[in-house]
């Protein structure tokens, strides 16, 4: 029974001998606290549906699940003068929430066939957030964006349809590729314009030589410690 003091809320429990009793002046009798704890049961506190408790506080509302239920249905429970009174029950609502089952299952879904571990040892210490798949994965390498490639030791790749081919090259952009070693390509690239030196064809912005350097809109640079910048050069 609820009934409304002094504009609050007090609540009131049927006690065995047929009496309302105050659950705030069933709190008070005791010699701990007028405030009541909340304790749910386990599989081994619960006999017959009902708590079994050894030592059972008075202050303490004890939840019982119906182990029936699939819908999480418990039912409460507080004790008063050595009997065990009912308070209600209701049921959680767990809708949208992950089942253990479902967890359980996502996480075996996951691969980790190309984790960087001890037993990856040519994974280890790379750092891959959007790296293409099915590329070689370098040493200490780092690609981060949208359809990256870092191929070799200590390449970086960053941005989209990047690519870090060469030991300690950096690539960075938009269809920017640094294939020689030490070298770096940030910019622009097309691949619809192309260089044609010798038998090689470039597409894009890309350093292609060792330590070489190009940056911006559809440049190579492909000798040795050579240097392009602008557009189309």
């Amino acid at each position: 029974m609820l009934t409304g003091e002094s504009g609050g809320l007090e609540v009131y429990i049927a006690g065995s001998n047929g009496q309302w009793k105050s659950i705030a002046d069933i709190g008070a009798s005791n010699d701990s606290t007028s405030s009541l704890g909340i304790h749910v049961c386990t599989n081994d506190e619960i006999n017959d549906g009902m708590p079994d408790i050894e030592e059972p506080d008075e202050n303490t509302i004890y939840f019982v699940v119906d182990s029936e239920e699939t819908n999480n249905l418990y039912t409460e429970y507080i004790y008063v003068d050595g009997e065990w009174e009912k308070l209600g029950g209701a049921a959680l609502d767990l809708t949208g929430y992950a089942t253990e089952s479902y967890v359980t299952t996502a996480i075996g879904n996951i691969d980790l066939s190309t984790k960087a571990d001890k037993a990856n040892t040519e994974l280890t210490s790379s750092l891959s957030m959007g790296r293409s798949a099915n590329t070689n994965v370098g040493l200490n390498s780092v690609a981060l964006g949208t359809s990256v490639t870092a191929s070799n030791n200590n390449s970086h790749a960053e941005g989209a349809s990047t690519v870090a081919s060469a030991a300690n090259a950096h690539a960075e952009g938009y269809q920017t590729t640094a294939s020689g070693a030490n070298s770096h390509s940030e910019g622009i690239g097309e691949t619809t314009n192309t260089l044609q030196v010798n038998s090689n064809t470039y597409t894009g912005t890309g350093a292609h030589s060792e330590a070489a350097h190009a940056e911006g809109l559809n440049t190579w640079a492909v000798g040795l410690n050579s240097h392009a910048e602008g557009s189309g050069t």
